[in-house]
């Protein structure tokens, strides 16, 4: 293929993101109809990298080739990335080369004779029956893997396989595209529930649906069956969601398969690592104080819903190590909480309150300085008032509502003070009293609300116009 420069690779992609839907449906087509003929001169792969998030939105009709169609089952695993280490359930780009390569090899000319079929039904669109073409295609290699990893499962048959497959994580890679060859069925049902791909909300019908299709993959097919609760995870939005899923599977009283309760264990202790990871890097972000509040809690909400969910619903080998890590987690928070932002709230805002009334009663001007110091205090108000949505869930309830009773009698305090100054001076620096004003009521209206701040800015706007 002839070697494309990078300047014309960067003035593609600038092309390719100005494409509607109907023009990537047929560059898709164009470029997998090359491909199938060997055009060697099209730079196919890159072209499909460039396109491919937004292929993923419009989920277009794809030629049913036959290395499109063997690694459809296991497409939800791929990734573009190489991991430090290998991962369950997620399958390198890489590794897609010596699956398909060594299917052929296994099957040989039956595959081409299923392709044959499954693209002449694709262009009559004979959609039920390309989907039986398909079924049968996934059979067939399902039957062709397990004899060849049976006859090859240990010794130097073993070692062999491992080489020409390019080695350990390779190999693993493909040991789990052939298992989804076994649930392809199942696979395709639950692409069927929820086609767009992530599932961002998962609804009781939905969850319902796909505890029904993970029982019937548990019935017909349990030495694969975890590949379906793999690619129901590697499809949510929220990862945490699979425990809505987990507390689901519980109340049918099934007989879950070895294969489904090991893949919910691993998953779980997966979750509570990454989990943790979030509360020890959120705990560090608070220290240093240098995320915005807005930021920070939402990041802290999230992850106090998610670790209620984990709690929630997880099996009972987890539940003790999960209460733990979160009872440990959230004290720690929370301390840290009511040490850099609880606290702190009237040990920054009293001395800019009183910073201001100062420059107010004294006629001095704004410094640098005395901005950075407003600036700091109205951050750490913020964050003080974000604390209230979620004191409850840390413990820090009393300790928050105790701090913002001393605040509030600060504030009425000063604009007390601040009201009587204006009364009585006329505001000898009208334009520095305006602007003192507008910063003192933006603190109140943080720590006490906008109504609050509203009373207070009228009240001292009247003493200001006198």
């Amino acid at each position: 293929m002839t070697t494309i420069s990078e300047d014309k690779l960067k003035r593609l992609q600038q092309f390719l993101v100005t494409l509607g839907d109907g023009e990537l449906h047929a560059l898709t087509r164009a470029i997998e109809y090359g491909r199938s003929h060997n055009f060697q001169d099209i730079p196919a792969t890159k072209i499909l990298e460039m396109i491919r998030p937004a292929l993923v939105e419009i989920r277009p009709k794809h030629i049913p080739t036959r290395d499109r169609v063997l690694c459809e089952p296991c497409e939800d695993l791929f990734i573009s990335y190489t991991p430090d280490v290998k991962r369950e359930a997620l399958i390198e780009r890489k590794s897609i080369a010596p699956f398909v390569k060594k299917t052929h090899a296994l099957l040989g000319a039956k595959l081409d004779a299923v392709e044959k079929e499954m693209i002449e039904d694709f262009k009559l669109q004979r959609w039920n029956e390309l989907e039986l073409r398909k079924s049968e295609l996934w059979e067939m290699a399902d039957e062709a893997w397990r004899t060849e990893l049976a006859a090859k499962k240990s010794g130097e048959a073993r070692k062999a396989l491992l080489v020409e497959l390019g080695g350990t994580d390779r190999y693993e890679d493909i040991l789990e595209a052939a298992a989804c060859l076994r649930v392809a069925k199942s696979i395709r049902d639950v692409r069927l529930l929820y086609p767009n791909r992530p599932i961002v909300r998962l609804k009781k019908e939905l969850v319902e649906a796909l505890v029904a299709v993970l029982s019937e993959a548990n019935d017909t097919t349990p030495e694969a069956a975890e590949m379906v609760v793999w690619t129901i995870h590697r499809r949510l939005k929220t990862k945490t969601d699979i425990m809505t899923i987990f507390r689901s599977m519980d109340a049918t009283k099934t007989n879950w398969c070895n294969g489904i309760q090991q893949v919910r264990d691993r998953i779980e202790k997966s979750l509570l690592q990454e989990l943790e990871s979030t509360a020890e890097d959120l705990a560090t972000a608070i220290k240093r104080g240098r995320i915005a509040p807005d930021a920070l809690f939402n990041e802290l909400e999230t992850y106090l819903d998610e670790m209620d969910r984990l709690k929630s619903s997880t099996s009972r080998g987890n539940a003790e190590a999960t209460k733990a890590a979160a009872l440990r987690h959230i004290r720690s928070i929370s301390s840290l909480v009511d040490e850099t932002v609880i606290r702190s709230a009237k040990k920054t805002v009293t001395p800019t309150i009183e910073t201001l009334l100062s420059l107010v009663e004294s006629g001095s001007e704004f410094t640098d300085d005395v901005l950075d110091m407003i600036e700091k205090a109205e951050r750490i108000a913020l964050s003080f008032k974000r604390v209230n949505g979620i004191a409850d869930r840390i413990g820090a309830k009393s300790s928050f509502e105790r701090e913002r009773q001393v605040l509030d009698k600060m504030l009425i305090s000063s604009e007390n003070r601040l009201k009587l100054w204006l009364d009585q001076h006329h505001a000898s620096n009208p334009e520095l009293a305006e602007e003192s004003v507008l910063y003192f009521c933006r603190l109140i209206e943080i720590v006490s609300g906008s109504k609050r701040a509203k009373d207070a800015k009228h009240r001292l706007f009247v003493g200001l116009a006198r």
